[in-house]
């Protein structure tokens, strides 16, 4: 029989003490296990990284090219819904 991990070989605590809905002592246990480190330092870095992008994008100027070339396609759909295609 395979060893069970710490999360099946505990029996679900009976806490009252919630976070917004979130279970402490399971936040506990997610960062305090080894084997569930790997997940919490991965979504850390997933979360930097989406960071970094967001101001990128916000600092660059780069949303608001974005924003101007959506604005552009929807006009031009719009056009052609009302029978003047640009082509």
């Amino acid at each position: 029989m395979p060893p069970q991990s710490a999360w099946q070989s505990r029996p679900a605590a009976k806490t009252t003490s919630h976070l917004g809905g979130i279970d402490i002592e399971l936040l506990k246990r997610l960062v305090v296990e080894e084997d569930r480190q790997g997940i919490t330092e991965y979504a850390l870095i997933l979360g930097l990284v989406i960071l970094g992008v967001w101001v990128t994008v916000k600092v660059s100027g780069l949303g608001t090219a974005i924003t101007g070339v959506f604005n552009a396609v929807k006009t031009e759909v719009s056009n052609c819904k009302s029978g003047s295609c640009g082509g």
